[in-house]
């Protein structure tokens, strides 16, 4: 059995090499993870400046799991009992050139039953074992636990260099947050003046103490020069650098303040400032402050020079005045409105003039649309509260006011919306007469009609021409008009323009502006309404047929034999060719509302219609 006690050495110092490394690697991989379980529990302390019971408990935890790694990740692997089988197997896995001499030596070489019975075969195992194991190179077989270990070793030496850096920049800040998660019951000394320490130190060695007196007054991160300002209702931090550290009680710090404008005479309010994390500093935030105030500091009664604090309300809108100018054929005064927002309805080619009211005082402004484009405004407006913006109505959109106050404050408004009104034709309707009518060249004819208007309608006129004179003109004569409805003032459209009318006229045929009129004459008419933009309205064309006097007037005999004279009134009259012209009329007042398409087939089917009827008139037969 001397040949295998040469392979159970070699396998021995194997065993040796591998716990030796594996435990290495376990002990930098312990000091990496307790470095950093140390380094947690300062950050946490540096950041939530934890209880003295709280660090307690961390500092079990932290020396519970520093333990319980370096049990695991030393102890255990040293101690752990390894046979040859297992080297054996190890030492074949990491190096393939035994070709398995050590597993079969480690396995048949301390049988004796095995040893007698292939004696011959187990020798040549062995020796071909003990030959391989001399001429192995046992760090290629620990290559992969020496990765380990170089891994974890250069991973601790970055997070200690890292630690160094950090002592390095700031050594007093780590050495006392490491100290107080080491010793959780270790409370920082008060700070001692290179000079003369303490009052209450001076006091003590029988020493004259360095007067005690605010050096710097600090807010937001900047030394104090001025007066404060803040919105209302915010909070104010205040920092007080001492020329020394106080001697407790007897030298307090307090701020002092006071409303600015109660007068000199007023009491003023105090209160504690506590010690902050600064060189003999003192720090206190006012809360809620909603009022200009007057304040100093005091350290054992000397105090500081006084400052303020200014407040201003958050930016806000408080008011929007409008005023619309309506387009120049109107002829009607500007519309002014105060309204809490600034929604605009106005007649397209009107001017809008918004004037904004702010509570502060406004450094610039604009207005934006709907599409992102711009419109800068004037904010040199009286007081300087107001931003006014001037734009043309043209279509319907929407808009943004953007505002800018002398505080820093910006704000931006929610959306509003410009209306743009159509100032649309108006509407006009023949009450009397309803159809065409004959009468003599002496008659007299009555006009009534109901007009109506969106804005403000300008004049109803009887239009009237004789077909029988190729030299007559179009003539026009005014209704007497009674209104019966005005717009109403409000919504930016201008206020007083007649809304409803009733036009009434009597018309004289003897008095026809066209020339005489003689038997056989035909005066063609319609009623044209007017709104001041110059948009008309027509009625349908009706005709008046002058008849002989002998239609017009007869003798009546009464029943007591009496003769007397009588005058007829114009009488309803019906002529084929009348309602061919009324429907040439009509098709002519609807083509601004047809498209071209169907306006030209309804011409078509009109002049077909036309010339059937001629074509029957002449003995054809219709279809």
């Amino acid at each position: 059995m001397t040949e295998y006690a040469q392979v159970a050495r070699e396998l021995a110092r194997v065993r040796r090499a591998w716990r030796r490394s594996t435990s290495l690697a376990g002990l930098a991989a312990w000091l990496l993870e307790t470095l950093g379980l140390f380094s947690v529990a300062i950050l946490a302390n540096v950041l939530f400046d934890l209880h003295t019971v709280t660090r307690m408990l961390m500092l079990g935890a932290v020396v519970a799991c520093s333990a319980a790694f370096f049990v695991w990740k030393v102890i255990r692997p040293w101690l752990r009992k390894v046979s040859d089988e297992d080297v054996a197997l190890f030492v074949e896995s990491t190096s393939p050139g035994f070709e398995g001499a050590m597993m079969a030596a480690a396995e048949f070489g301390p049988n004796s039953a095995e040893w007698r019975r292939h004696r011959q075969l187990v020798q040549l195992i062995i020796d071909a074992a003990v030959d391989r194991a001399r001429a192995w190179d046992i760090r290629s077989g620990l290559r992969a636990s020496l990765r380990k270990l170089h891994k974890y070793g250069v991973a601790l030496l970055v997070l200690a260099g890292v630690f160094v850096a950090v002592s390095v920049m700031a050594p007093e800040h780590v050495q006392e947050h490491a100290i107080r998660v080491v010793n959780p019951f270790w409370k920082k000394p008060a700070p001692v003046s290179s000079l003369t320490g303490t009052g209450r130190d001076a006091r003590r060695l029988g020493e004259e103490a360095a007067p005690l007196r605010v050096t710097a007054l600090w807010h937001a991160g900047e030394r104090l020069a001025g007066a404060i300002e803040c919105p209302r209702g915010s909070s104010v931090p205040l920092q007080a650098i001492l020329s020394r550290a106080p001697a407790g009680l007897d030298e307090p710090v307090e701020i002092y303040f006071r409303p600015a404008t109660a007068g000199n005479d007023a009491r003023w309010d105090r209160l504690a400032m506590h010690r902050i994390e600064k060189l003999f500093g003192y720090g206190i935030t006012l809360t809620d402050v909603s009022e200009d105030l007057e304040f100093y500091v005091s350290a054992a009664q000397s105090p500081s020079e006084r400052y303020r604090i200014r407040v201003y309300d958050p930016l806000a809108v408080e008011q929007f005045r409008i005023v619309t100018k309506h387009p120049s054929y109107l002829d009607a005064p500007p519309t002014e409105a105060t309204e809490p927002s600034a929604n605009v309805r106005a007649l397209t080619q009107s001017r809008v003039t918004i004037d904004v009211r702010a509570n502060n005082r406004l450094t610039s402004g604009l207005l934006r649309w709907e599409d992102q484009s711009e419109l800068k405004g004037d904010p040199d407006i009286g007081d300087g509260r107001t931003l006014r913006v001037a734009f043309d109505v043209t279509d319907s959109t929407a808009f943004r006011m953007v505002l800018c106050d002398a505080h820093g404050q910006e704000l931006e408004t929610g959306m509003y919306v410009v209306e743009a009104l159509e100032d649309l034709p108006p509407t006009v309707r023949l009450d009397e007469p309803r159809s065409d009518v004959a009468t003599s060249p002496l008659g007299e004819m009555d006009f009534a009609a109901h007009a109506d208007d969106d804005i403000a309608l300008e004049a109803v006129n009887l239009v009237y021409i004789n077909g029988a004179d190729p030299s007559s003109v179009p003539q026009r004569v005014p209704l007497t008009l009674e209104t019966l409805e005005r717009h109403a003032s409000g919504g930016g459209l201008p206020a007083g323009g007649a809304a409803a009318v009733e036009g009434t006229l009597t018309l004289e045929l003897e008095s026809f502006e066209g020339g005489d009129l003689t038997v056989g004459d035909m005066v063609s008419w319609y009623l044209e309404a007017r709104d001041r933009k110059g948009q008309t309205a027509v009625t349908d064309v009706h005709f008046v047929y002058v008849r002989p006097y002998e239609e017009w007037a007869f003798m009546a005999v009464t029943p007591g034999g009496e003769e007397l004279w009588s005058l007829s009134k114009p009488t309803t009259f019906a002529d084929p060719i009348s309602k061919w012209v009324a429907a040439a009329w009509n098709l002519r007042t609807e083509k601004r509302a047809l498209a071209r398409d169907e306006y030209v087939r309804r011409c078509r089917e009109l002049g077909e219609k036309l010339r059937r009827s001629i074509g029957y008139l002449d003995g054809e037969e219709p279809e």
